[in-house]
């Protein structure tokens, strides 16, 4: 995350993601910050924004970027030749439940999509969650050359919807009433590049086939104030209009719903 934290500490992100607690058992969960830059192609900074638990979109040369926190996370970048952009989210959440658990597995479901100019740099979309010096999942980075990217003449599209598990991977599981942090990031380059993620947090099936004298409505998960999770239910989300979405027109047409009064540079 290295090229990430250069970036970010621009607005101050950097200090606001890692310094968050990890092992606070009790009081008011940290709260979320959202961020949105925009860079020449060269890296120099032409805009940085930041802001504390709310949904933030803004433009600059053309380019564009937003992330709703309202309606679940969710965050879009889109760049143009004259300038790269870039969408930012750290938050916290924490599981509650009863006091005979003491930990949980957990699912991080996530639509993510990146899309940029083989001829430029790659754009890109990471998530990583972190537990002060417990542990640190860097969970994704979707970069827009990957492998099983499409390309079209210069474009090249590269999406997945996965789900990333704590007892599938084999990492420890999340204690209950700890505070676990979550950075979003979704980098746009080059001509027409975009990025988006969407992640959803939920409690693994896999606990309630283990213990079935338990329900998911005995548990809670609690992000940082005004962050609302996409999936409730603690269950695995089923694919939805967003992710059919996502596999079958652009990011374009993504923002008119989530985010209508964003530019759309890539039209």
């Amino acid at each position: 995350m290295g090229n990430y934290a250069i970036r970010l500490a621009a607005i101050g992100v950097v200090g606001a993601t890692l310094l968050l607690p990890g092992q606070t058992k009790a009081g008011t969960i940290p709260t979320a910050y959202a961020g949105l830059c925009f860079y020449t192609p060269s890296g120099q900074v032409d805009q940085c924004r930041l802001t504390a638990a709310s949904d933030i979109s803004g433009s600059y040369q053309g380019a564009s970027a937003a992330v709703s926190v309202s309606s679940g996370p969710v965050l879009l970048a889109f760049s143009t030749a004259g300038d790269n952009a870039q969408a930012h989210l750290s938050y916290s959440f924490q599981v509650s439940g009863p006091s005979a658990v003491f930990s949980v597995p957990i699912d991080i479901s996530y639509v993510v999509e990146a899309v940029g100019d083989i001829r430029y740099d790659a754009s890109s979309a990471t998530l990583q969650i972190l537990q002060a010096s417990l542990f640190d999942y860097p969970i994704l980075r979707l970069a827009s050359n990957d492998g099983s990217a499409v390309v079209t003449g210069t474009s090249s599209d590269a999406s997945r919807t996965a789900t990333f598990s704590t007892s599938v991977s084999s990492q420890p599981n999340i204690t209950l009433g700890v505070f676990v942090n979550v950075v979003l990031d979704a980098f746009a380059r080059g001509p027409n590049g975009s990025a988006f993620i969407d992640p959803t947090i939920s409690i693994d099936p896999t606990f309630f086939a283990a213990n079935p004298q338990y329900t998911p409505s005995d548990f809670t998960i609690t992000q940082s104030a005004g962050v609302a999770n996409g999936n409730t239910s603690n269950s695995v989300p089923e694919p939805s209009s967003v992710i059919l979405l996502v596999g079958v027109v652009s990011l374009c047409a993504l923002t008119r719903r989530k985010f209508p009064g964003v530019d759309r540079t890539c039209e």
